[in-house]
């Protein structure tokens, strides 16, 4: 069962929500049945996934830096370059994986339009995957760096 954000104690995190482009707030079991299928259980968040996970051996490619454009409340910047180093469609389907039991599921077009409140909502690593694009992920440091993996040609 999934929940709507504009319904949930998430909410808080975004600002203008609209039905056109909704954010759905997984259920705890179903988040955590995603991330094992994704990630393996033995991890919870980024920073416990195993050394020989596709998220961990493929090399990124780096898109720009959040913080700045979070901090200044600049959104615009950071969302082209979001824009232009991922190269999604627009009514892909994305899942921001927060921690294993926390994952929203929404379009790429509705990350682009609200992505600080995703970062506001968890900015220490979180993973953007998209089921259209099996291990391809956009991962979030805590610092601001922003890498695009691509892992959808490897082994």
């Amino acid at each position: 069962m999934k929940q709507l954000v504009q319904q949930s104690d998430l909410n808080i995190y975004f600002d203008d929500l609209t039905e056109e482009l909704p954010i759905w707030e997984l259920d705890e079991d179903e988040a955590e049945r995603l991330w094992r299928e994704t990630f393996g259980a033995r991890s919870t968040v980024f920073f416990n996934l195993p050394d020989d996970s596709w998220v961990e051996t493929e090399r990124g490619v780096d898109i720009g830096d959040w913080r700045p454009c979070l901090n200044e409340e600049d959104f615009e910047p950071f969302r082209q370059s979001l824009s232009a180093g991922v190269p999604w469609r627009a009514q892909d389907e994305v899942l921001f994986a927060a921690t294993c039991a926390t994952i929203l599921q929404t379009t790429w077009e509705a990350f682009l339009r609200y992505w600080p409140g995703f970062l506001y909502l968890r900015s220490d690593a979180p993973i953007l995957l998209s089921p259209q694009h099996p291990r391809q992920c956009v991962l979030f440091f805590p610092g601001g760096r922003t890498l695009f993996i691509d892992a959808s040609q490897s082994k």
